[in-house]
């Protein structure tokens, strides 16, 4: 996907998080430290990059941010 990135690379996986407004002002960046820790794996990078069913996708970053 182009997005106009730095490095000229290709953008692999775009993650969009949304939160309820009543889950507090900083659960947010809770869950982005989380999944940052997560993605410096490259297993787990990989895993969600091969992944083609989006139901499948979301289950598995939602069984991830949730643990």
């Amino acid at each position: 996907m182009e997005w106009g990135s730095l490095d000229h690379q290709p953008v692999r996986l775009v993650i969009l998080l949304v939160m309820r407004k009543s889950a507090g002002v900083d659960s947010h960046l809770r869950v982005f430290a989380h999944l940052a820790r997560k993605l410096m794996h490259d297993q787990f990078r990989s895993a969600l990059e091969r992944e083609e069913d989006p139901v499948v996708l979301c289950a598995r970053l939602r069984e991830v941010l949730e643990a």
